[in-house]
């Protein structure tokens, strides 16, 4: 095994992020000289939704989850994948 490099890749499914390896000496490219184990990491993907009001009128939009307080200009915040977002003006 030794002397050869190795690549590991991974695909995250639908909805989820890849957040790294674990496990000592794990990375997208190294060198196995020994017993190895490597285990990809993921998280919930999350999707930045984005407010811009418009016009000299003054108002609020806000959103079920909590995430956007938006008075003016452009908002965003990021939210979950699978998430339904209601904007409330």
């Amino acid at each position: 095994m030794g002397g050869q490099l190795y690549k590991l890749s991974v695909t995250a499914d639908t909805g989820y992020a890849f957040t790294g390896w674990i496990g000592p000496d794990c990375g997208t490219a190294f060198d196995i000289t020994a017993d190895t184990v490597c285990e990809a990491s993921f998280d919930t993907a999350t999707y930045p939704v984005t407010v811009t009001l418009q016009g000299e009128a003054e108002g609020l939009v806000q959103s079920e989850p909590f995430g956007i307080y938006c008075t003016s200009g452009a908002c965003t915040a990021n939210f979950s994948y699978g998430s339904t977002v209601k904007l409330i003006a």
